[in-house]
């Protein structure tokens, strides 16, 4: 593997919380890695997880033209495998609370602009915890991945999101038989002790990224209402 110099190319401390974004060239591709208040939050060559979480919600919940609800913009890579999925989604909803993070995708990230243009696709500014319980829609799969997972939280504030009292509530928004999948850094039998709390079958599975050469696990969790 080739890669090139990276590159600062956008970079903002609005609210106090200082994001950058960085480019790279690797065998000819440009890829990006996005950095929040010093710490690493994600890179575009290694996203394979986060649309598994996705895929995963999905089958799970053994829907076809359902609505989805995805909790993170991140790259666009979760909407992008909402957008290509065989079960043909009817609706994507898609919340983030940042809108520098909206900015970039639309502008400067180049790898899934377009599928944020898909008609299914709705991109929604606002904080995942406030969307969830204001909304009366319901959702057939809801996916979170708006932080490391709460052993490694970027943002401090996002620990109520991990918590049984918020599951209650995301159990509310999913139809009978809907799937909430939950992205994590870490194994965490909390987690799973809080999701079991809400959701009558729960489980949890391993998987693997390929970071720089070296096999990488990270968690995704399942709770079906």
């Amino acid at each position: 593997m080739q890669a090139g110099a990276r590159k600062l190319i956008a970079e903002t401390g609005e609210d106090g919380q200082e994001r950058q974004l960085w480019a790279r060239e690797i065998n000819g591709v440009t890829e990006y890695d996005m950095v929040v208040n010093g710490v690493f939050l994600m890179s575009s060559d290694s996203a394979e997880t986060e649309k598994l979480l996705v895929r995963r919600g999905i089958e799970i919940a053994g829907c076809r033209k359902g609505d989805i609800l995805i909790g993170g913009l991140g790259m666009g890579f979760s909407v992008r495998e909402a957008c290509e999925n065989q079960s043909s989604p009817v609706s994507i909803d898609v919340v983030e609370i940042d809108p520098v993070v909206f900015t970039w995708n639309l502008q400067l990230i180049d790898r899934n602009r377009a599928y944020l243009a898909d008609p299914r696709v709705a991109l929604i500014q606002d904080d995942f915890v406030h969307f969830v319980r204001k909304t009366k829609k319901k959702y057939h799969v809801i996916c979170m991945d708006i932080d490391n997972g709460p052993m490694l939280l970027v943002y401090e504030k996002n620990e109520y999101a991990y918590s049984s009292s918020f599951f209650a509530r995301v159990r509310k928004a999913l139809y009978e038989n809907g799937v909430f999948a939950i992205w994590s850094g870490n194994e965490d039998a909390r987690l799973y002790a809080e999701l079991s709390a809400s959701f009558r079958e729960c489980h949890v599975e391993e998987v693997y990224q390929d970071i720089q050469g070296k096999p990488i696990s990270y968690y995704l969790y399942f709770g079906l209402k």
